[in-house]
């Protein structure tokens, strides 16, 4: 099954859901991949440190792979390797990008900037 029949047959599932009013569990919703996780503890605290995780990454990096997850979709598949490629050289010249290998060989956690 590809990504847009997989689309296709959430959809008509929201659609359902919505116009019959059912009730779905967390577990359907997740399963739908209407939501990412289930949290069984304090949501706030959950939702701080997945956040606090995000912060912490490469955000250089992470800017680009929003963009391209974003904008992806409207462009051709030879455009978006072309993309990647030259954003993946731009990266490989950065900080960010010395910082994580260094860490990897000495065995850390990065400290990007």
């Amino acid at each position: 099954m590809n990504e847009a029949t997989f689309r296709a047959g959430t959809l008509s599932l929201e659609k359902e859901w919505i116009l019959s009013g059912k009730i779905i569990t967390p577990e359907e919703a997740k399963n739908c991949g209407i939501i990412n996780r289930i949290t069984e503890g304090d949501v706030l605290q959950e939702a701080i440190e997945f956040s606090q995780f995000i912060l912490n990454g490469p955000q250089v990096s992470n800017k680009y792979v929003k963009q391209m997850m974003n904008h992806g979709i409207q462009i051709s598949w030879d455009d978006v390797l072309k993309q990647e490629n030259m954003i993946q050289a731009m990266l490989m010249k950065s900080e960010d990008y010395e910082e994580g290998i260094s860490a990897f060989y000495e065995k850390r956690a990065p400290q990007f900037n």
